[in-house]
């Protein structure tokens, strides 16, 4: 164990200072010094009293209090002020106490979470500020790399820290444990909204890689954030958590009584939070799992709106057919291209390939109860969900802005796709009807037959070559106005909640959900943090209600009522994603290669090996124009008859195999997509 003069701060002794702050020595370091084995060391600092009561803390406040003071006046000075303390007015005793309820609860408050005991074990993986993560704290006997949970001297300098911040010095928060016990004693003191208390949390946040610990730890970061009242922190943490509760909700069925999983579907571990906290989280996961899936629908759903803003799309419906068999013809192309686009858009779903992580950390706690996060859950979570849970990901909407899609084009083609509505995710009949549309094969004969045959009764003859040519409807240039409306759409849906992260360089680089909250979502936040919760409970009254481990919200609320619910089926029930060989295609007119680009490796390993395969997480933008090398290649006599339209899946397993998850206790409760495939066409 670390001896404590290595933790402590020096004392405080203002010459000016009026009050006198007594902070006695822990009963161990009494103990000590009764059998003279080392001296006790009496807390004494002198700070100015104005800058206590400039904080506005109502607990200070009751220090200054005429009773109070006249009690601690008699108990240390008996018989009066030392001459070498004639300028002191007032005394403070803020020793902790030992008994009743008052040191119950700083002895919960001051307990150093698990995120936080362990952040600095990962000071090489993120590269953490050593300002910040290498001081010195008390350590298990057991295992000396893990700091105490509870310290009496950590209590004790933690309060000097407090008083240092207050008269305005570095209160030298070193360590996350020496952070976390600063923000626990300032908020119990009422001084954490301070900016002098405040300004010394944040600076351990914001520097240089250490904002990572939003992510890992988002819980610990939403109570410190409401804590010191700090919207920014406190809507970046609230939109992990809401994320990842929206992907919790559609999953599991908790209103058969189970209990809550420790971890996240990503394998990170979940810390506390009060029934009020939870409940907004509940509230606004709900919302946002709508909010999200209704963007889906309107990007792939039946009706795909946003393609009437295209120019080359309007060209088709500006045209006006005159006779029955130019109807046809016009809603056969109409057809054509959102069954072609549609499909496009479903691939995003697709399984992935993976990068393995930098400086992955797998090893576990002795009582094998805790894996560094992220581990290797993360890499692997995405690919054992339903696709309709992908929806939520942040992985499957970069798909539609990365260059994937390009680079393995020898592999499976997507055939038939149908989403699974599970019941206890509480969908509308509208929205599960959307979402269980079934997205059709697109051939390359019926691509180019519905384009030539609009093309001849859409021409008119009349002007320069290239004004006709610029009237005609051409696939190339739709494939080309889609790809730029997609892209923007999908970096949308992968936007940050806040624009002012950046000023403090934080990023969700290992944030795994969809983190887009509008202020739909927001509005459960309480009035400091930009939301419409203003105690009174209004703003939770309404549909729609997130199913829970008792059927209801996990904190008591306002009667809310769902609408009506039309769900197919269970999540349990396979995905119908049915998709063909490459051996079944006559072409793959898209450009197959297994080259490697920038982004990518070049390197695939066998799935015996038990290796999970390898991709770039980060890589250039999609070039959807590749796309335009179908239209420029169609045969428009239609000889390629068999082959399908759509691009590639990108899981490039030898034989069409995927990664076994069979041993997952996942299965146990979800079964995984199943990609089946024709036999061979002779």
């Amino acid at each position: 164990m670390a001896v404590a003069h290595n933790l402590a701060l020096p004392l405080l002794v203002a010459s000016d200072a009026d009050t006198l702050v007594y902070i006695d020595p822990a009963p161990e370091a009494k103990a000590l010094a009764a059998t003279r084995l080392i001296m006790p060391q009496l807390g004494l600092n002198r700070v100015h009293s104005q800058k206590l009561l400039d904080t506005g803390s109502d607990y200070l406040k009751c220090l200054f209090d005429p009773r109070v003071q006249s009690r601690a006046m008699r108990r240390r000075f008996p018989s009066g002020l030392p001459s070498a303390f004639q300028s002191i007015k007032y005394v403070l005793d803020l020793t902790p106490p030992e008994v009743d309820e008052e040191a119950v609860i700083f002895l919960a408050e001051l307990s150093c979470p698990l995120g936080v005991r362990v952040w600095a074990r990962s000071r090489a993986r993120w590269g953490l500020p050593s300002s910040r993560v290498e001081g010195v704290d008390e350590t298990d006997p057991a295992d000396p790399e893990m700091p105490l949970e509870y310290s009496q001297a950590r209590h004790r300098t933690g309060i000097e820290r407090v008083l240092h911040a207050l008269e305005g010095q570095d209160p030298c928060l070193d360590t996350p444990c020496k952070m976390w016990t600063f923000f626990a004693l300032a908020r119990l003191f009422g001084v954490a909204a301070a900016p002098r208390a405040f300004d010394h949390i944040l600076s351990w946040f914001f520097e240089p890689n250490n904002a990572t610990f939003i992510q890992v730890n988002p819980e610990l970061t939403y109570r410190i954030a409401c804590g010191i009242r700090y919207p920014v922190l406190c809507r970046d943490a609230f939109a992990i958590l809401v994320g990842e509760e929206a992907l919790h909700l559609l999953l599991d069925d908790q209103s058969q009584g189970r209990p809550r999983a420790q971890a996240t579907r990503y394998g990170r571990l979940r810390e506390t939070l009060d029934d009020t906290e939870l409940q907004r989280i509940e509230y606004a996961s709900k919302s946002f799992l709508d909010h999200v899936l209704d963007r889906f629908v309107y990007l792939a759903g039946t009706t795909m709106p946003w393609l009437e803003t295209l120019p080359e799309y309007r060209k088709i419906l500006d045209f006006s057919p005159a006779t029955q068999e130019q109807q046809v013809v016009v809603v056969a192309l109409v057809d054509t291209a959102k069954s072609y686009i549609r499909a496009l858009i479903y691939q995003m779903l697709r399984p992935q390939k993976v990068l393995p992580l930098v400086g992955l950390v797998t090893g576990t706690l002795k009582d094998g109860s805790f894996q560094d996060y992220p581990g290797a859950t993360l890499l692997t979570a995405y690919n054992r969900m339903p696709s309709l849970a992908r929806i939520l990901t942040r992985t499957s909407w970069e798909n539609l802005v990365s260059d994937t899609l390009a680079s393995d084009q020898e592999h499976l083609y997507i055939r038939k796709t149908s989403l699974r509505i599970p019941e206890h995710a509480g969908l509308s009949a509208t929205l599960t009807d959307q979402l269980c549309l079934e997205t059709r094969p697109v051939l390359v004969s019926e691509v180019s037959d519905a384009t030539e045959a609009f093309r001849e009764i859409s021409f008119v003859q009349s002007g320069t070559e290239r004004q006709q040519r610029l009237r005609l409807f051409s696939w190339p240039q739709l494939i080309t106005e889609v790809t730029a409306y997609v892209n923007e759409f999908a970096q949308g849906m992968l936007a940050f909640p806040e624009a002012e992260s950046k000023s403090y360089g934080f990023r969700f680089a290992i944030t795994a959900t969809l983190t887009c909250l509008t202020e739909n979502e927001f509005q459960f936040l309480p009035l400091w943090a930009g939301g419409n919760d203003d105690g009174t409970g209004g703003v939770f009254q309404g549909p729609p209600v997130p199913l829970m481990e008792t059927g209801g919200f996990s904190a008591p609320g306002p009667s809310v009522h769902t609408g009506s619910v039309a769900a197919t089926s269970d999540l349990n029930d396979d995905d119908d994603f049915s998709e063909i060989h490459p051996d079944d295609a006559v072409s793959t007119v898209l450009g197959a290669s297994h080259r490697a680009t920038e982004g990518h490796t070049d390197e695939v390993v066998s799935v015996n090996e038990e290796v999970v395969l390898v991709e770039a997480l980060e890589g250039e933008a999609l070039d959807w124009s590749q796309l335009d090398h179908v239209s420029n290649h169609l045969d428009l006599d239609g000889s390629d008859d068999d082959t399908i339209m759509g691009s590639p899946e990108t899981v490039g397993l030898s034989d069409g195999e995927l990664v076994d998850d069979s041993d997952d206790d996942w299965n146990d409760e979800h079964e995984h997509d199943e990609y089946e495939h024709d036999e061979e066409i002779p």
